[in-house]
């Protein structure tokens, strides 16, 4: 593996003894995710503790031509098409970086190199309700080419500005959690001096 690919990696443990422990456990899987059913004990009492588990994926900001290329994507869960960054999971066997160059291709046909990714680091998006991790890159594109999208996919891609993105943050166009959160590390990383 080249030295520049990150590991998968998992949020510092505290060295605090854990205040829930867990009952039991019943895991009901599904073809995306599984629904995990718990009975912890916490503050001596047992309770019930539910969460989705999901793989963990990657998310791309990626810049060409002076642009940044966003997909507008119908997503089925809320009926409406949404304004995103490419990504998706992580193959098994994959590290993030590989699977970051491999979605933003088959989804966008936006071709770089490992050398052209920029690691932001990973997030939780939703650690109260799900344990999915996503690990978040900019690329710089070299080449466009014909994406190679799922039959599930519906989308589109389009080129925007930082300001027209920032535009459609404020005015709540841009509601793709993975994809603030990628914006967010690479412009307070560039704002450090850190890129």
């Amino acid at each position: 593996m080249p030295e520049n690919q990150p590991e998968l990696q998992v949020a510092p443990q505290d060295t605090q003894e854990a205040p829930m422990k867990t009952v039991s456990s019943h895991e009901i899987k599904s073809q995306r995710f599984s629904i995990v059913e718990d009975q912890i004990l916490v503050h001596g009492q047992i309770r019930p503790y539910s969460y989705v588990k999901i793989k963990q994926g990657v998310c791309i900001l990626p810049f060409y031509q002076g642009k940044i290329a966003l997909s507008r994507e119908y997503r089925y869960p809320i009926s409406s098409y949404q304004w995103q960054l490419p990504g998706g999971i992580i193959d098994p066997g994959e590290t993030p970086l590989v699977a970051g160059m491999r979605e933003l291709r088959e989804e966008t046909g936006l071709i770089t190199t490992a050398e052209d990714m920029i690691d932001l680091g990973w997030f939780y998006p939703s650690y109260g309700s799900t344990n999915e991790q996503i690990y978040l890159f900019a690329a710089h594109v070299r080449e466009q080419v014909n994406p190679e999208q799922e039959v599930s996919e519906v989308m589109d891609l389009y080129f925007k500005s930082e300001d027209e993105i920032r535009q459609m943050i404020a005015h709540n166009e841009f509601c793709h959690a993975a994809g603030l959160a990628a914006l967010l590390k690479y412009w307070t990383k560039r704002q450090l001096g850190e890129l």
